[in-house]
Formats: structure tokens, C-alpha cells, sequence
């Protein structure tokens, strides 16, 4: 497989035109072009994105710059402000992802902030408290440090309101210290659930004195449900300035407040490392997300995430292994990420591996935008889905779309049940027909739209069935169809009652095209990555 079409389809939100040739001028062959790619995409604030930023610019947001005291001031704690407006920063989130996701250069960039929204998932919906801050979430704790160190990710979600809300550690308290954030931690956001031990820790487990992270002395190999509950007991008093009891008299405005009588000051034992009584403000919990995020059993459960996502459902070992190494002896350094992204993304692994992963409802959907030059654009403030449930959400990943913390499933089995392929089949009809229309009636309630004229972007001189066929098929996927049989097929509906080398009248082209180039979306080959 031309390694161009690799490249943009795992580091991108597929292909553009013009994206293929702009990648195979970078270098002579195949390894110095990947190597310049990288290193481009790796710097995603060097890169000039003026298109995206004109599309954002005319979106008209209001909430991407506001803090978070603002968005609590504004959207939360407000009077008289209808639900829609308090819903507006995760509106216009789910919006910025649409349009950076079709738009933007930086592409390895959105990719990488669509897998750590998903895997430190929030379901919005359901509380004003998360809705109205979301954009704290989204850039101050994902996009600021989607390439830079885990260890500060980490330490901004626990921070956040929207997390502190979503998982309920906002309420938790000495002798009755509420656990939901601390299991997910350990489960998904760092150490996962293959590192766990079981329920009854041994009786000859071994405590050490050490009160530095980094696990400089022996560590235990995996985690059991008293460091859950530990990490519970040291994150009590991590709370919200929300004016709510306990907390009257705070300034309830939206931000962390750290309740020093709310905290649980006993000594605690985290993955066999000793907190002694009486520690100063905040420092058992940053303990324990210093030594959660150091473990290196949180090296081997993100470097496998990360090789999934980019390489394959199963990806070889040799690769996971040399990305957790890399990942846990440079946890300090501030592009700790950005360094396991440049081994991953230049091993030989990730060149060799072609149709291992099938995109995802969302990665289906942008590819197929980008692929035929779509014009998406966003109007008002509607509730519900900008591209509405018919068109969308029905392939089952609406975006922020998750209800449990555990993030959209990424594996090929998830994603190719009937009911969501034939979505996707539905998208590509209605993306063609260009019937994804803005609607801003009370009985719709949707507000985005995407516009494609296929006609206009193909070459006068091309008037054949197999001349159109071609040009769209190289066009959407880069290369031939894996099958001469898909091919033979899109020709076949393309030409109607006239043979395939006939000059088509123009409103046959007309007519046909759009249907022809959705048949070429529906294709296996491009649901592949």
C-alpha cells in the first residue's frame, strides 16, 4: 500500500485533495517523506492554518476564550438563562471538533485530541455544571497537552470541573470518600484494567517508606481495590467552588477549591508507597496521580492504546514494549507524549500495517467530507446534534456521545455490526444529495450543513463511464479498488444504458456522479485504515 495513503489515513482524518501529492514531494522515498511528515505534524503551531481558522472565525463562536469562572458565570450561575444558552460552550465544542477535524492542517494534532477526549471520556449532557464548562476541559486540559506530558494531563483533568462532576469526586468526603473517580483512574486513565490484581491485597505486601514518585525502589506489579480506595481517601476535598453545601462561603465560580476540611488527613498506602498524616493542601492526591501516572503499567496500557489507535486492533509487541519504555523513562519531560507519537509513528510497524482498522462512525464521516471537498458550516444555537440524528448520530458515535467513562470502542468488531454500516451507507446517500441542510425550525432543532458539488470538481474533458469511474475512485481512495470487481460495478452504474467508453450527455453526468461517488464511500475500501 503507497505508504501516502497510510500515513493519511492514521495521522489524518483521511486525505484532502492534494494532500497525497503534498505528502510524496517531502522527500525522495518513502522513509525521508514519513520522517518530514512527522516532524511537521509533531509541531502543529508552525504549521499555517489559515483556512481553518477563517471557517472558525465565521462560525461566530462565544465561548472558546472565556475561562472557566466565566463560562460558570455565564452559562451556570446565571438567571434567566435559557437551556440552550447554558449548553452553548459544549455546543460550540462539538462544533470546533467538526471543523477542525475537515479543515485543519494540523491533523495529527485533532487526531490525537479526538483520542484523549475518549479516553478521559465526559458524557455532558447530563449536568449544567459540565455543559457550561466545557471548554475548560476541552482546552485547557486535552488540547494544551494532547502532545506534551501525561503527567500534567492528568493532573488538569483531576482539576476540572467537568471531571469532578462527571465521576462525583465533588462530593467526596472523609469516612464516606466516593470512589468512582479513583477506580476510572485506575482503570482507564492510567493504569488500566489489565493491571489489576484483585479485590484482597496480600497480607505480606510490602510497604515502603519512600514518599518520592517515580518508583525508584521496587513497585508492585499491578494495582488491587485498597489503592482504589486509598487514592479515594487522598482525593476527598477536591472539590468545586460551587456556593453548594459544604462549600458556602466559597467564591462559587466554577473553578477547583480544595476543602481542607473535607480531606481525609490519615496516613494512606498507594501501590505500596506510604503517605504520612497531616500532609500540606492537595499533596496526597498529586502524590498519587505522580506515582498512577510513573507506574509502568500506565507505560504499557497507553503505549498499547496509542499503538492500537494508530497501527492496528493488534498491534505486534515489539512495538507496544519499545513505546512503554520510551513512555514511563521520559515521564518528566514535557514532550514525553510527542516523543512516543515520533517512535510509533516511524517504526517499521507502522509502515507495514495497512487495513488492520476500521474507521470509526466519526472518522468515516470527516474522511468522507474531506475526501470530496464538502463545505460543512454551522448556523444558531439549536439543541441536539449539528448534523442531526438521521444523518449522524445514528451510526452510533455521537459526538460527546458516550454516557460511561470508558470512551467509544476502537476495534473493527465495534463498528461493523449492520445497523451501523448501513448508517454509514446512509450518510454517504445523504451527504451526496446534499441533504445535510441547515433546519433551524423548533421541530428539527439542528443547525449544520454540508454542501458538495462532485460536478464542479471534476475535469470537463472527463465524460466517460471508466473515465469517471477512475478519476473519483483515485480521487476518495488514493490507489485502485482492492477488488477489479468494485471498479466494474461503479462503472456499471455510472454509464446507464450507454457502453463504458461513451461520452455520457451532461445530464446523465449530472444525474449520476453524486450517486456514483457515494457508492465509491460506501466501498470497503475506504471504511479501511
Amino acid at each position: 500500500m503507497d505508504l501516502a495513503v497510510v500515513t493519511l489515513n492514521r495521522m489524518a482524518f483521511g486525505p484532502r485533495p492534494g494532500d497525497i501529492d503534498a505528502f510524496n514531494a517531502l522527500g525522495a522515498d518513502d522513509t525521508s517523506r514519513l520522517t518530514q511528515y512527522v516532524a511537521q505534524q509533531l509541531a502543529p503551531a508552525s504549521i499555517v492554518d489559515t483556512e481553518c481558522d477563517a471557517k472558525i472565525a465565521a462560525t461566530g463562536f462565544q465561548t472558546l476564550g472565556k475561562t472557566v469562572q466565566q463560562q460558570w458565570a455565564d452559562h451556570v450561575k446565571a438567571q434567566n438563562v435559557d437551556y440552550l444558552q447554558r449548553q452553548r460552550p459544549a455546543i460550540e465544542g462539538r462544533r470546533l471538533k467538526w471543523l477542525k477535524a475537515v479543515y485543519s492542517k494540523r491533523q495529527l494534532f485533532e487526531v490525537m485530541v479526538d483520542f484523549w477526549q475518549n479516553h478521559f471520556n465526559i458524557y455532558p449532557w447530563d449536568q449544567t455544571a459540565i455543559f457550561g464548562t466545557w471548554q475548560q476541559f476541552d482546552q485547557e486540559c486535552i488540547r494544551a497537552n494532547a502532545l506534551g506530558n501525561f503527567h500534567d494531563m492528568l493532573v488538569k483533568v483531576a482539576h476540572s470541573t467537568a471531571m469532578l462532576y462527571y465521576l462525583d469526586n465533588y462530593v467526596s468526603q472523609p469516612g464516606n470518600p466516593n470512589e468512582n473517580y479513583a477506580r476510572e483512574m485506575f482503570e482507564l486513565h492510567t493504569m488500566g484494567a489489565e493491571n489489576y490484581k484483585g479485590t484482597v491485597r496480600p497480607t505480606n505486601f510490602p510497604v515502603l517508606p519512600g514518599v518520592t514518585p517515580g518508583f525508584t525502589q521496587p513497585c508492585p506489579e499491578g494495582y488491587y481495590d485498597w489503592d482504589v480506595f486509598e487514592t479515594a481517601r487522598a482525593l476527598t476535598g477536591w472539590r468545586v467552588s460551587d456556593n453548594e453545601a459544604p462549600n458556602q462561603g466559597s467564591t462559587n465560580d466554577g473553578s477547583f477549591y480544595y476543602r481542607e476540611g473535607q480531606h481525609d488527613k490519615g496516613q494512606k498506602i498507594i501501590l505500596g508507597q506510604q503517605i504520612y498524616p497531616n500532609a500540606a493542601a492537595e499533596d496526597d492526591g498529586l502524590r498519587a496521580l505522580a506515582w498512577l501516572s510513573a507506574h509502568p503499567g500506565t507505560g504499557r496500557y497507553i503505549a498499547r492504546k496509542l499503538c492500537r489507535r494508530l497501527i492496528g486492533d493488534f498491534p505486534p509487541q515489539s512495538i507496544i514494549d519499545a513505546a512503554a519504555a520510551l513512555f514511563t523513562a521520559q515521564k518528566d519531560a514535557p514532550d514525553q507524549i510527542t516523543q512516543v507519537l515520533q517512535l510509533i509513528l516511524t517504526s517499521a510497524e507502522f509502515k507495514a500495517a495497512w487495513g488492520e482498522k476500521f474507521k470509526r462512525p466519526f472518522e468515516f464521516a470527516a474522511s468522507a467530507v474531506r475526501a470530496v471537498s464538502g463545505n460543512l458550516s454551522f448556523y444558531g444555537l439549536q439543541y441536539g446534534d449539528e448534523l442531526s440524528y438521521s444523518s449522524f448520530d445514528a451510526m452510533g458515535q455521537p459526538v460527546y456521545g458516550r454516557r460511561p467513562p470508558d470512551g467509544f470502542p476502537d476495534v473493527k468488531g465495534a463498528w461493523t455490526n449492520t445497523t451501523s454500516v448501513l448508517m454509514r451507507w446512509r450518510f454517504a446517500n445523504t451527504l451526496m444529495e446534499n441533504d445535510i441542510q441547515a433546519n433551524l425550525s423548533a421541530i428539527t432543532k439542528y443547525a449544520g450543513e454540508i454542501k458538495v458539488d462532485v460536478v464542479a470538481q471534476t475535469p470537463a474533458n472527463l465524460t466517460t463511464a471508466n473515465a469517471l469511474a477512475d478519476f473519483w475512485i483515485n480521487r476518495i481512495l488514493g490507489r485502485p479498488t482492492a477488488a477489479s470487481g468494485t471498479r466494474d460495478e461503479m462503472v456499471r452504474f455510472m454509464r446507464g444504458t450507454f457502453q463504458p467508453t461513451s461520452i455520457l450527455p451532461p445530464t446523465d453526468i449530472t444525474d449520476r456522479l453524486p450517486r456514483m461517488v457515494a457508492l465509491i464511500l460506501m466501498c470497503p475500501d475506504f471504511q479501511l485504515k
